[in-house]
Protein backbone atom coordinates (compact mmCIF):
# COMPACT_ATOMS: atom_id res chain seq x y z
CA UNK A 1 0.00 0.00 0.00
CA UNK A 2 2.77 2.74 1.16
CA UNK A 3 4.62 2.01 -2.45
CA UNK A 4 1.25 2.47 -3.66
CA UNK A 5 1.14 5.51 -2.61
CA UNK A 6 4.41 6.88 -3.31
CA UNK A 7 3.82 6.04 -7.04
CA UNK A 8 0.95 7.98 -7.04
CA UNK A 9 2.42 10.87 -5.72
CA UNK A 10 5.42 10.79 -8.05
CA UNK A 11 2.99 10.16 -10.77
CA UNK A 12 0.80 13.36 -9.92
CA UNK A 13 4.14 15.53 -9.99
CA UNK A 14 5.08 14.88 -13.28
CA UNK A 15 1.46 15.38 -14.76
CA UNK A 16 0.33 18.55 -12.80
CA UNK A 17 0.80 21.78 -14.51
CA UNK A 18 3.60 23.25 -13.26
CA UNK A 19 3.01 26.77 -11.61
CA UNK A 20 3.32 30.14 -13.87
CA UNK A 21 5.54 32.61 -12.34
CA UNK A 22 4.49 35.92 -11.90
CA UNK A 23 5.30 38.41 -14.74
CA UNK A 24 7.71 41.27 -13.62
CA UNK A 25 6.82 44.78 -15.09
CA UNK A 26 10.94 46.81 -15.00
CA UNK A 27 11.38 49.99 -16.69
CA UNK A 28 13.22 52.87 -16.73
CA UNK A 29 12.84 56.66 -16.72
CA UNK A 30 15.59 58.64 -17.94
CA UNK A 31 15.49 62.95 -19.01
CA UNK A 32 17.61 65.35 -19.28
CA UNK A 33 17.99 69.10 -19.46
CA UNK A 34 19.71 70.27 -22.54
CA UNK A 35 20.87 72.81 -23.79
CA UNK A 36 21.33 72.39 -28.25
CA UNK A 37 23.37 74.30 -30.82
CA UNK A 38 23.21 73.63 -34.07
CA UNK A 39 25.24 75.34 -36.38
CA UNK A 40 22.43 75.07 -39.64
CA UNK A 41 19.77 77.01 -36.85
CA UNK A 42 20.24 80.74 -36.26
CA UNK A 43 19.66 80.35 -32.34
CA UNK A 44 20.07 77.56 -29.94
CA UNK A 45 17.75 76.11 -27.66
CA UNK A 46 17.16 74.56 -24.42
CA UNK A 47 15.18 71.42 -24.20
CA UNK A 48 13.90 68.29 -21.70
CA UNK A 49 14.23 65.00 -23.47
CA UNK A 50 12.84 61.71 -22.63
CA UNK A 51 15.47 59.58 -23.37
CA UNK A 52 13.99 56.48 -24.92
CA UNK A 53 12.37 55.90 -21.10
CA UNK A 54 9.99 53.12 -21.23
CA UNK A 55 8.12 50.18 -19.17
CA UNK A 56 7.62 46.61 -19.70
CA UNK A 57 6.43 43.17 -18.92
CA UNK A 58 8.24 39.63 -19.04
CA UNK A 59 8.78 36.23 -17.80
CA UNK A 60 8.97 32.91 -18.49
CA UNK A 61 6.52 30.03 -17.62
CA UNK A 62 7.75 26.56 -17.26
CA UNK A 63 5.90 23.98 -19.13
CA UNK A 64 7.62 20.62 -18.54
CA UNK A 65 10.73 19.68 -17.10
CA UNK A 66 12.82 20.78 -20.01
CA UNK A 67 10.66 23.95 -21.76
CA UNK A 68 9.38 27.39 -21.20
CA UNK A 69 7.52 30.07 -22.28
CA UNK A 70 9.28 33.51 -22.61
CA UNK A 71 7.90 36.33 -23.68
CA UNK A 72 8.03 40.26 -23.19
CA UNK A 73 6.28 43.64 -24.25
CA UNK A 74 7.93 46.66 -23.90
CA UNK A 75 6.79 50.10 -24.77
CA UNK A 76 8.36 53.35 -25.04
CA UNK A 77 7.34 56.19 -22.80
CA UNK A 78 6.96 60.27 -23.22
CA UNK A 79 8.47 61.55 -19.76
CA UNK A 80 8.62 64.86 -21.26
CA UNK A 81 5.08 64.93 -22.62
CA UNK A 82 5.64 65.87 -26.19
CA UNK A 83 7.65 63.74 -27.70
CA UNK A 84 4.45 61.85 -29.58
CA UNK A 85 6.44 58.58 -28.80
CA UNK A 86 3.69 57.44 -25.77
CA UNK A 87 3.05 53.29 -25.63
CA UNK A 88 5.80 53.63 -28.79
CA UNK A 89 6.35 50.08 -29.84
CA UNK A 90 9.69 48.71 -28.52
CA UNK A 91 10.58 44.90 -28.24
CA UNK A 92 8.02 42.19 -27.65
CA UNK A 93 8.12 38.79 -28.25
CA UNK A 94 6.95 34.87 -27.49
CA UNK A 95 8.88 32.10 -27.44
CA UNK A 96 10.31 28.58 -26.34
CA UNK A 97 13.31 27.93 -24.87
CA UNK A 98 14.55 24.58 -24.79
CA UNK A 99 17.12 23.59 -21.87
CA UNK A 100 20.53 22.93 -23.21
CA UNK A 101 20.00 23.59 -26.41
CA UNK A 102 18.54 27.13 -26.95
CA UNK A 103 15.21 29.58 -27.48
CA UNK A 104 13.14 30.53 -30.22
CA UNK A 105 11.64 34.28 -30.59
CA UNK A 106 8.63 35.34 -32.77
CA UNK A 107 8.16 38.64 -32.80
CA UNK A 108 9.70 42.19 -33.02
CA UNK A 109 12.86 43.16 -31.16
CA UNK A 110 16.27 44.35 -31.57
CA UNK A 111 18.14 42.56 -34.67
CA UNK A 112 21.53 40.34 -33.01
CA UNK A 113 24.00 42.69 -34.81
CA UNK A 114 22.69 45.92 -32.67
CA UNK A 115 22.14 43.23 -29.63
CA UNK A 116 26.43 43.02 -30.09
CA UNK A 117 27.04 46.29 -29.01
CA UNK A 118 27.34 44.98 -25.27
CA UNK A 119 27.57 47.80 -22.82
CA UNK A 120 30.24 49.56 -24.95
CA UNK A 121 28.03 52.57 -25.94
CA UNK A 122 28.87 54.62 -22.57
CA UNK A 123 25.88 57.64 -24.01
CA UNK A 124 22.94 54.86 -25.23
CA UNK A 125 19.96 56.61 -25.74
CA UNK A 126 21.04 59.86 -25.33
CA UNK A 127 22.07 62.49 -27.54
CA UNK A 128 26.19 60.58 -27.71
CA UNK A 129 24.72 57.61 -28.70
CA UNK A 130 26.22 55.48 -31.31
CA UNK A 131 23.10 55.08 -33.43
CA UNK A 132 24.05 59.30 -34.37
CA UNK A 133 26.95 58.30 -36.08
CA UNK A 134 26.58 54.40 -37.58
CA UNK A 135 24.51 51.85 -39.15
CA UNK A 136 23.19 48.98 -37.36
CA UNK A 137 21.27 50.19 -34.38
CA UNK A 138 17.81 48.29 -35.61
CA UNK A 139 15.00 47.00 -34.39
CA UNK A 140 12.74 44.68 -36.49
CA UNK A 141 9.94 43.46 -37.42
CA UNK A 142 7.90 40.16 -38.39
CA UNK A 143 11.59 38.27 -37.20
CA UNK A 144 11.79 34.64 -36.15
CA UNK A 145 15.09 34.23 -34.11
CA UNK A 146 17.14 31.80 -32.52
CA UNK A 147 19.75 32.25 -29.51
CA UNK A 148 21.76 29.22 -28.13
CA UNK A 149 22.54 28.07 -24.94
CA UNK A 150 26.12 29.10 -23.67
CA UNK A 151 28.77 27.17 -24.79
CA UNK A 152 31.60 26.15 -22.57
CA UNK A 153 29.89 28.74 -20.34
CA UNK A 154 30.70 32.06 -22.21
CA UNK A 155 29.87 31.50 -25.97
CA UNK A 156 26.47 31.66 -27.26
CA UNK A 157 25.18 31.83 -31.17
CA UNK A 158 22.59 33.90 -32.17
CA UNK A 159 20.73 33.96 -36.02
CA UNK A 160 17.35 35.66 -37.08
CA UNK A 161 15.23 35.75 -40.22
CA UNK A 162 12.98 38.08 -41.79
CA UNK A 163 10.63 37.48 -43.98
CA UNK A 164 9.77 39.69 -46.45
CA UNK A 165 5.90 39.15 -46.26
CA UNK A 166 5.26 40.58 -50.16
CA UNK A 167 2.70 39.50 -52.93
CA UNK A 168 0.56 40.38 -55.28
CA UNK A 169 -2.70 40.32 -56.80
CA UNK A 170 -3.27 36.83 -58.49
CA UNK A 171 -2.55 37.00 -62.35
CA UNK A 172 -0.07 39.99 -61.38
CA UNK A 173 3.63 39.64 -61.88
CA UNK A 174 5.86 40.14 -58.57
CA UNK A 175 9.46 41.24 -60.14
CA UNK A 176 11.96 41.41 -57.16
CA UNK A 177 9.29 40.64 -54.42
CA UNK A 178 10.61 39.42 -50.85
CA UNK A 179 8.23 36.68 -49.72
CA UNK A 180 10.62 34.43 -48.64
CA UNK A 181 11.13 33.21 -45.14
CA UNK A 182 14.61 34.62 -44.66
CA UNK A 183 14.86 37.40 -47.21
CA UNK A 184 16.64 39.39 -44.09
CA UNK A 185 19.39 38.22 -41.62
CA UNK A 186 20.88 38.86 -39.14
CA UNK A 187 23.63 36.57 -37.29
CA UNK A 188 25.75 36.83 -33.96
CA UNK A 189 28.64 35.28 -31.82
CA UNK A 190 29.24 36.16 -28.29
CA UNK A 191 32.16 35.45 -25.99
CA UNK A 192 31.33 36.75 -22.83
CA UNK A 193 33.65 35.81 -20.15
CA UNK A 194 32.55 37.50 -16.75
CA UNK A 195 35.56 36.03 -14.70
CA UNK A 196 37.97 37.21 -16.82
CA UNK A 197 36.10 40.78 -17.31
CA UNK A 198 36.17 40.07 -21.24
CA UNK A 199 33.53 40.35 -24.18
CA UNK A 200 34.24 40.32 -27.72
CA UNK A 201 31.70 39.74 -30.35
CA UNK A 202 31.08 39.20 -34.42
CA UNK A 203 28.09 40.26 -36.09
CA UNK A 204 26.58 40.36 -39.86
CA UNK A 205 23.23 41.71 -41.61
CA UNK A 206 22.52 41.21 -44.49
CA UNK A 207 19.60 42.77 -46.48
CA UNK A 208 18.50 44.72 -43.28
CA UNK A 209 16.98 47.89 -43.75
CA UNK A 210 19.23 50.16 -41.87
CA UNK A 211 19.64 54.39 -42.21
CA UNK A 212 22.94 55.64 -43.41
CA UNK A 213 23.57 59.16 -40.83
CA UNK A 214 25.44 60.78 -44.09
CA UNK A 215 21.46 60.14 -45.82
CA UNK A 216 19.42 60.89 -42.73
CA UNK A 217 21.15 63.43 -41.45
CA UNK A 218 20.48 65.59 -44.55
CA UNK A 219 24.11 65.60 -45.15
CA UNK A 220 23.25 63.81 -48.68
CA UNK A 221 19.85 64.60 -50.11
CA UNK A 222 17.79 62.52 -52.96
CA UNK A 223 18.68 59.25 -51.44
CA UNK A 224 16.23 56.77 -49.40
CA UNK A 225 17.23 57.44 -45.10
CA UNK A 226 16.78 53.81 -44.95
CA UNK A 227 16.97 51.38 -47.41
CA UNK A 228 18.46 47.31 -47.29
CA UNK A 229 21.92 47.03 -45.97
CA UNK A 230 24.64 44.42 -45.81
CA UNK A 231 26.47 45.03 -42.63
CA UNK A 232 29.85 43.20 -40.71
CA UNK A 233 30.37 44.34 -37.17
CA UNK A 234 33.41 43.46 -34.65
CA UNK A 235 33.01 44.09 -31.21
CA UNK A 236 35.59 43.92 -28.09
CA UNK A 237 35.77 45.12 -24.34
CA UNK A 238 38.03 44.30 -21.30
CA UNK A 239 37.20 45.77 -18.13
CA UNK A 240 40.88 45.77 -16.26
CA UNK A 241 38.74 45.27 -12.61
CA UNK A 242 41.52 46.08 -10.29
CA UNK A 243 42.17 49.49 -11.24
CA UNK A 244 37.97 50.43 -12.29
CA UNK A 245 38.85 51.12 -15.96
CA UNK A 246 36.99 49.44 -18.93
CA UNK A 247 38.28 50.07 -22.41
CA UNK A 248 35.90 49.23 -25.70
CA UNK A 249 36.42 49.45 -29.21
CA UNK A 250 34.22 48.63 -32.06
CA UNK A 251 35.41 48.24 -36.40
CA UNK A 252 32.06 48.25 -38.79
CA UNK A 253 31.82 48.03 -42.46
CA UNK A 254 28.16 48.70 -44.04
CA UNK A 255 26.90 48.59 -47.54
CA UNK A 256 23.34 49.35 -49.56
CA UNK A 257 22.27 45.79 -50.87
CA UNK A 258 21.26 47.55 -53.97
CA UNK A 259 22.04 50.47 -55.88
CA UNK A 260 20.27 53.54 -55.53
CA UNK A 261 19.79 56.99 -57.66
CA UNK A 262 21.66 60.01 -55.10
CA UNK A 263 21.93 63.54 -56.27
CA UNK A 264 20.71 62.98 -59.76
CA UNK A 265 23.58 60.08 -60.17
CA UNK A 266 22.23 56.84 -61.42
CA UNK A 267 23.92 53.48 -59.45
CA UNK A 268 25.44 54.65 -56.36
CA UNK A 269 26.04 52.25 -53.63
CA UNK A 270 27.28 54.08 -50.73
CA UNK A 271 29.39 52.09 -48.42
CA UNK A 272 30.27 53.24 -44.67
CA UNK A 273 33.17 52.85 -42.53
CA UNK A 274 32.52 53.16 -38.79
CA UNK A 275 34.91 53.13 -35.83
CA UNK A 276 34.33 53.35 -31.97
CA UNK A 277 36.10 53.58 -29.15
CA UNK A 278 34.73 54.35 -25.23
CA UNK A 279 36.45 54.16 -21.80
CA UNK A 280 34.85 54.12 -18.49
CA UNK A 281 36.70 54.55 -15.09
CA UNK A 282 35.54 54.28 -11.97
CA UNK A 283 36.61 57.29 -9.69
CA UNK A 284 37.94 57.16 -6.22
CA UNK A 285 34.58 59.03 -4.84
CA UNK A 286 32.28 56.29 -4.54
CA UNK A 287 29.61 55.94 -7.29
CA UNK A 288 31.29 58.37 -9.22
CA UNK A 289 32.42 57.30 -12.96
CA UNK A 290 33.57 59.38 -15.92
CA UNK A 291 33.40 58.23 -19.40
CA UNK A 292 34.66 59.43 -22.68
CA UNK A 293 33.78 57.82 -26.29
CA UNK A 294 34.75 59.09 -29.89
CA UNK A 295 32.65 57.67 -32.62
CA UNK A 296 33.37 58.34 -36.54
CA UNK A 297 32.08 57.00 -39.97
CA UNK A 298 33.03 57.80 -43.39
CA UNK A 299 30.59 57.11 -46.06
CA UNK A 300 31.75 56.81 -49.42
CA UNK A 301 29.64 57.09 -52.73
CA UNK A 302 31.95 55.87 -55.54
CA UNK A 303 31.02 58.78 -57.63
CA UNK A 304 33.20 62.01 -58.16
CA UNK A 305 30.04 64.36 -57.90
CA UNK A 306 28.78 63.19 -54.66
CA UNK A 307 31.82 63.75 -52.01
CA UNK A 308 33.04 61.16 -48.95
CA UNK A 309 31.01 62.27 -45.78
CA UNK A 310 32.58 62.59 -42.21
CA UNK A 311 30.73 62.18 -39.38
CA UNK A 312 32.07 62.44 -36.34
CA UNK A 313 31.75 62.33 -32.31
CA UNK A 314 33.29 63.05 -29.14
CA UNK A 315 31.46 62.77 -26.44
CA UNK A 316 32.44 63.33 -21.93
CA UNK A 317 30.54 61.98 -19.33
CA UNK A 318 30.23 62.36 -15.55
CA UNK A 319 28.07 59.54 -13.86
CA UNK A 320 27.01 59.87 -10.01
CA UNK A 321 25.02 56.59 -8.55
CA UNK A 322 22.81 56.87 -5.88
CA UNK A 323 21.56 53.42 -5.31
CA UNK A 324 21.75 50.54 -7.96
CA UNK A 325 18.13 51.94 -9.60
CA UNK A 326 19.43 55.65 -9.74
CA UNK A 327 21.65 57.88 -10.70
CA UNK A 328 22.26 61.67 -11.92
CA UNK A 329 24.54 62.23 -14.77
CA UNK A 330 25.74 65.54 -16.67
CA UNK A 331 27.88 65.05 -20.20
CA UNK A 332 28.72 66.68 -23.17
CA UNK A 333 28.81 65.76 -27.21
CA UNK A 334 29.83 67.63 -30.22
CA UNK A 335 28.82 65.75 -33.45
CA UNK A 336 30.44 66.86 -36.42
CA UNK A 337 29.73 66.99 -40.61
CA UNK A 338 32.39 67.24 -42.41
CA UNK A 339 32.08 67.87 -46.54
CA UNK A 340 28.63 68.02 -46.47
CA UNK A 341 27.10 67.45 -49.98
CA UNK A 342 22.80 68.96 -48.66
CA UNK A 343 21.59 71.06 -50.84
CA UNK A 344 20.00 72.96 -48.50
CA UNK A 345 22.91 73.91 -46.03
CA UNK A 346 24.81 74.87 -49.15
CA UNK A 347 21.72 77.10 -50.57
CA UNK A 348 21.42 79.03 -46.64
CA UNK A 349 25.35 80.13 -47.39
CA UNK A 350 26.51 78.57 -44.48
CA UNK A 351 29.25 76.46 -43.93
CA UNK A 352 29.35 72.79 -45.97
CA UNK A 353 30.77 71.57 -42.65
CA UNK A 354 28.72 71.63 -39.45
CA UNK A 355 28.04 70.58 -36.02
CA UNK A 356 25.89 69.91 -33.05
CA UNK A 357 26.30 70.81 -29.50
CA UNK A 358 24.51 68.80 -26.61
CA UNK A 359 25.30 70.03 -23.10
CA UNK A 360 22.73 67.60 -20.68
CA UNK A 361 21.69 67.15 -16.82
CA UNK A 362 20.20 64.45 -16.25
CA UNK A 363 18.35 61.59 -14.13
CA UNK A 364 17.59 58.35 -14.58
CA UNK A 365 15.48 55.60 -12.17
CA UNK A 366 15.41 51.84 -12.69
CA UNK A 367 12.23 49.89 -11.94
Amino acid sequence: MKHNLIALAVAAAVIAPVANAAPKVYGKINVTTENIKDDTKEQGRWEVLSNASRFGVKGEDELTATISAVYGVEWEVSADGNSGTDMGQRNRFVGLKFQDIGTVKWGRYDSYTKLSQGEIDQFNDLSADMGKVMAGENRLNNVIGFESAKLMDAIQVNLMVLPGEQTTAKGTACNNCQNGLADGKSLSVIYNNEEMGLYAALAFDKDISSKFNAVSSGAVGGAAASANTDITRLVGSYDLKDTGLTVSALYQMAERSDVETINGVANVKPKETAVLVSAAYKLPVEGLKGKVQYAKNTTKFGDSMIKDVDVGQMSLGLDYKLSSKAKVFCYYTVLDYKNSNNPTVAASGKDDNWSVKNFGLGVEHKF
